[in-house]
């Protein structure tokens, strides 16, 4: 992982770049998000991934898809 100026609280409120989009994808199904050569997926079962959020959500701050 990339090295931030800051890092993420459990409260913090995130916001996407005003380059990444988050839409509903009709040829999926599915939430997208979509930025600069990257489409992501987020999963469904909260339970599961919960212990991942906070390293994965600094990642995307670090990479500016999301920003604080």
């Amino acid at each position: 992982m990339t090295a931030s100026a800051s890092s993420i609280e459990g409260a913090a409120v995130l916001l996407f770049a005003p380059h990444v989009r988050f839409r509903f994808d009709e040829r999926r199904k599915a939430w997208i998000v979509l930025a600069p050569e990257r489409l992501l997926l987020p999963d469904e079962p909260r339970q599961v991934i919960a212990s991942d959020v906070l390293p994965m959500l600094q990642d995307l701050v670090d990479k500016k898809v999301l920003r604080q």
